[in-house]
């Protein structure tokens, strides 16, 4: 998650009418960890002033923050650098470099949901239709639908009658690419492995793109998109998109976002000023109140490694805090018992950023689900947005591994 800097901005317009795939070369990503509040500090008020393209947010000290550059601002970055003392590392010399080697890997591997690759909307879409026609237990649906009118396509999977419901969202933010790719494997696993029996004890509503405009966006112009595709005025300039994570009606606009409709962050002109925001709410309300109510929301994002829970607005714990944190705290351990990949857990606005009208807190706040969680999937800044696709299955299996122990945990807690 970032806040782009304007002249990004600029380009994505220029772009949105071009035919030519946005470029970064030679753009490189510069990791800086803050050794005191003061160095937090500095580093907040340069985000503020949107210099810079920020892959993640300051938060606290010792948590890094990652900065892509693009080579007109290297002079001006390497100053900041010596004037506030930053220890920083490269961690991407070449942006462009990791997506010229990604789209060379997905040209020649093979089609279908092999999770060797990352897919194509309408690879994922068609998977769905044929898990329907497989299965039973699995039908289509259409909870809502995009600016440029695209589907937002999921699948109910009914094990049986009187299961709690688990509700799995994927892909709000386009570049994300690792959300809809784990967790697409985590469905089929659900589904086909006789090892997971234990899942079906509970019934599921999944949307692997909440955000389609985006994602067919970033695979055709712009690998590094992350909003939607609504146009808005700013001035002369017409930018394009609002975040979708930024744009419910919960504590809309009051931190962590934007009123310029060309930042990564811009809140939208209102809340759910976006129809795939808007959509997705009055759908999963309409489900709630015909006894189909998700107990469990379970919202997948990247990159940092973290499992997240409410509040992302306040610093105020939340009324779960302590069985979220022991439950958060179950599924790190099992995660970490794959391939010892080690996740962060703890509320949001403490352990990420303070942020408002996401997703998740509407849920929270409007549905009472029991367990609220945010997903921050691999990896910690050395590929970012751009994971490479041997990491897909991995990523998926330990996150599998997660689900349970939270299942369980709501099992063990819910009363």
């Amino acid at each position: 998650m970032m806040k782009l800097l304007s002249i990004f901005a600029i380009l994505y317009v220029i772009g949105a009418g071009s035919c030519e795939k946005a470029r970064y070369d030679n753009y490189q990503v510069y990791s800086i960890k803050p050794r005191t509040p003061t160095e937090v500090y500095h580093l907040g008020e340069l985000w503020k002033k949107d210099q810079f393209s920020f892959w993640n947010d300051p938060v606290d000290v010792n948590i890094p923050v990652d900065i892509m550059v693009a080579p007109h601002q290297r002079a001006q970055f390497e100053e900041l650098l010596q004037e506030f003392k930053f220890d920083a590392k490269l961690s991407i010399p070449n942006v462009q470099a990791l997506i010229d080697a990604e789209e060379a890997q997905q040209k020649t591997a093979p089609r279908g949901m092999e999770w060797k690759n990352y897919h194509t909307m309408k690879e994922i879409y068609d998977w769905l239709d044929e898990l329907a026609k497989k299965y039973k237990q699995v039908k289509v649906v259409v909870g809502g639908k995009s600016y440029e009118g695209r589907q937002i396509k999921g699948i109910e999977i009914n094990f049986g009658k009187n299961l709690t419901n688990v509700f799995i969202e994927a892909g709000i933010h386009a570049r994300e690419w690792i959300s809809p790719a784990a967790t697409t494997w985590m469905i089929n696993e659900i589904l086909n492995s006789s090892s997971t029996s234990f899942f079906r004890q509970f019934n599921y509503l999944y949307f692997p793109l909440y955000n389609p405009d985006g994602y067919v966006y970033a695979w055709e112009k712009d690998r590094m998109w992350r909003k939607t595709r609504t146009p808005y005025k700013s001035g002369s300039k017409t930018c394009y998109g609002a975040d979708p994570n930024r744009n419910w009606d919960f504590h809309w606009n009051e931190v962590g976002t934007s009123n310029d409709p060309c930042s990564e962050i811009y809140a939208g002109p209102k809340a759910f000023s976006e129809i795939e925001t808007k959509s997705m709410a009055n759908y999963t309300e309409m489900r709630t109140k015909t006894d189909r109510k998700s107990d469990l929301y379970l919202a997948y994002h990247s990159y940092s490694q973290m499992i997240l829970y409410p509040w992302g607005y306040t610093t105020k714990p939340a009324p779960h805090n302590d069985v979220w944190k022991k439950i958060g705290n179950d599924a790190a351990k099992a995660l970490a018992s794959v391939y010892g990949t080690n996740y962060t857990v703890g509320p949001i606005s403490t352990t990420i950023y303070k942020v408002s009208g996401s997703s998740i807190e509407w849920y929270y706040d409007k549905l009472k689900p029991f367990i609220p969680f945010v997903y921050e999937l691999r990896d910690k800044g050395k590929y970012g947005f751009l994971l490479p696709p041997d990491q897909i299955l991995p990523t998926a299996v330990e996150t599998m591994a997660s689900l349970e122990a939270i299942l369980k945990g709501y099992k063990a807690n819910k009363k």
